[in-house]
């Protein structure tokens, strides 16, 4: 029901029920969309789970879930659910920040970071962690799907939400994948509630819909956007 839902791309008829139509014929055109995202506390989210590989991730991170605070924090969110995931801190947002020094804290707090950001913060707070920008939809689904089976890895998705009908923004996003459904080919992302998108939660995402938003140039940094596979290294 956010207003501020787009699509990229829209075609004439989305535009004129967009700005013209109700908030319930809003809803009713994403919802006909196939490729919507499908939100985990829906009897057919709930389906997709109990029938997905690698759930041992969502059980570990689920528990620990908290709303984001800061407007553009969602990378540190990330980051901190990977150490709390772990056992291992930092494991709030605001201990994430507090790594972070000068012009990059700022950036932090006021632009949210980009991929090759998050993965030198996730670095400095003692993960080791692999970039992959996006390349192809086949090569990132087996990254994804390969890091998504291991108990000791955590996927963070970097993506621009006005790539994927429904998410009810338009700009860049950090957020865990925890799941993967192969016979819909879809993943779970578990993503927070904010100030400015109360309504977010974990939500089942088409995979096409999903590289569309990790291939887009993130402006920051020149590069497509991705994913990075965070574990923990041996004490």
């Amino acid at each position: 029901n956010n207003p501020r839902i787009q699509y990229a791309d829209p075609s004439r008829e989305f535009r004129g029920a967009f700005f013209a139509g109700s908030r319930e014929k809003r809803k009713m055109w994403f919802a006909s969309s196939p490729t919507a995202p499908i939100p985990l506390e829906s009897s057919e989210g709930r389906r997709l789970l109990a029938e997905c590989e690698g759930a041992h991730q969502f059980e570990s991170i689920a528990p620990l879930m908290r709303p984001q605070q800061g407007s553009s924090s969602c990378g540190l969110v990330a980051l901190a659910l990977v150490c709390a995931s772990f056992g291992r801190e930092p494991d709030r947002e605001e201990t994430v920040l507090s790594a972070q020094r000068g012009e990059s804290r700022l950036a932090s707090v006021r632009w949210g970071l980009g991929l090759a950001s998050l993965a030198s913060l996730a670095r400095a707070i003692g993960l080791d962690c692999d970039v992959h920008y996006a390349a192809t939809l086949d090569e990132s689904r087996v990254i994804m799907r390969r890091a998504l089976m291991r108990k000791d890895a955590r996927l963070v998705c970097n993506y621009t939400m006005r790539k994927v009908p429904g998410l009810g923004g338009h700009w860049g996003h950090h957020a865990l994948a925890a799941a993967y459904h192969a016979p819909s080919d879809r993943f779970l992302i578990l993503d927070n509630p904010t100030k400015f998108r109360p309504s977010a939660q974990p939500v089942w995402v088409d995979a096409s819909a999903l590289f569309d938003g990790m291939a887009e140039t993130d402006r920051s940094s020149g590069s497509p956007r991705g994913c990075l596979v965070c574990t923990t290294p041996p004490i």
